[in-house]
């Protein structure tokens, strides 16, 4: 007999589960959804652009270093084409969230002082002005500490809304997404040295 009775309940018991895993879904802090949609959708969709353009300039400064010719050949024919869209696409993202507007506004502040630096530095190499080229290195350390400190912002938010909406459910994609960032450094940050 009770198994009768619970034959006929399922649909209400499955509708019941349904709702409740539905209710737990909608019931998601926003700000760590908004959090995570920044980081899974907007940054990690451009992230590659930035590496694929610190890559070349890497190879060709500091301990890389050959000649002026090859830093000003990398800087000219992909650094700063490839920068230069990842920073077009990077002001296209306007986080909804105060606290993530806040920060995306450094790393804005950052990656545009990279990219001018690196036309600094580059009209340094065609005019043959070392003092250019110190401005271009000094301008591209600020705006590499700058995105530095954006990381490390999104990282502090990151675990002041994990503690409260991501203890449900372990190894999410935030979860991912901030052990990438711990190990972000070296792939996107080299140092800018003076040839």
């Amino acid at each position: 007999m009770g198994y009768l009775q619970f034959c006929k309940k399922r649909p209400l018991v499955f509708s019941a589960l349904v709702l409740s895993a539905l209710f737990w879904t909608c019931s998601i802090n926003p700000k760590s959804m908004a959090l995570g949609n920044y980081v899974n959708r907007d940054i990690l969709g451009i992230a590659g652009l930035e590496t694929a353009a610190w890559e070349p300039y890497n190879a060709v400064v500091g301990e890389h270093y050959t000649s002026d010719t090859a830093v000003l050949d990398a800087l000219k024919n992909e650094v700063i084409p490839i920068y230069e869209r990842f920073f077009h696409l990077l002001k296209q993202i306007q986080p909804q969230d105060g606290e993530l507007a806040q920060i995306h506004a450094l790393y804005i502040r950052g990656a545009s002082n990279v990219l001018n630096g690196f036309r600094v530095k580059l009209a340094g190499i065609e005019n043959q002005k070392e003092e250019m080229i110190l401005a271009g290195n000094q301008q591209i350390g600020k705006g590499a500490e700058e995105t530095y400190q954006w990381r490390e912002q999104l990282l502090a938010l990151y675990d002041s809304r994990n503690a409260v909406a991501m203890t449900k459910k372990e190894n999410t994609a935030l979860d991912k997404v901030y052990q990438f960032f711990l190990t972000w450094d070296a792939a996107t940050v080299g140092e800018p040295v003076t040839p």
